[in-house]
């Protein structure tokens, strides 16, 4: 997504503000009393295309993504972002993953509804490799978490060192109470 989608989404005259407000901010993040609430979600390599949404097809999956985001007033849970209908410019429902290395099991948590920026945060390396406009999604995420750029270079960073260690690891799929919607169960 590009600064300039961003700019449509959000307006114009809030984008700038997020800017020159990201540009201000210097009071840190204390990482050990407040967590970042948009954070990176990398799936790892081990785990490309294991989920719900690949188990259970696309008619299913539609139900559930339209129930999720209207349990949710088709709005963002973390930007507060609503979607329009009339434009063309959807939330999204995003698959929320615990990984448990000592089980090496890939466990389904629940959903989240996501505003387009949000969602590309989370799936910040696969925004990588489909050509999004990175900065877009940086000053967006720093906006949103209120913290420093250097905050989320942190994170980022930490991120990508978590996933190649659990890129490492073969993991086994556990859709939780979801696996009725696929075993019919």
């Amino acid at each position: 997504m590009s600064l300039l989608k961003l700019k449509r989404l959000h307006g114009k005259k809030n984008v700038m503000k997020r800017i020159n407000n990201i540009m201000a901010n210097s009071n840190p993040i204390d990482f050990k009393k407040n967590r970042l609430k948009l954070r990176l979600h990398l799936i790892p390599s081990s785990a490309f295309y294991s989920n719900l949404r690949k188990e259970i097809g696309p008619e299913k999956w539609s139900n559930i993504s339209r129930k999720i985001r209207g349990d949710n007033n088709f709005k963002c849970m973390f930007c507060g972002w609503k979607e329009n209908r009339s434009k063309q410019e959807y939330t999204h429902c995003h698959e929320v993953w615990k990984f448990n290395k000592e089980t090496k099991v890939q466990f389904l948590k629940g959903f989240e509804c996501l505003c387009p920026m949000c969602h590309a945060v989370h799936h910040w390396g696969y925004s990588q490799v489909r050509g999004e406009d990175m900065e877009a999604l940086f000053v967006h995420a720093v906006y949103v978490n209120k913290c420093t750029i250097k905050d989320f270079k942190n994170h980022i960073k930490k991120s990508f060192k978590v996933w190649r260690r659990r890129s490492a690891i073969k993991w086994s799929l556990d859709l939780n109470k979801y696996s009725k919607m696929v075993f019919g169960k």
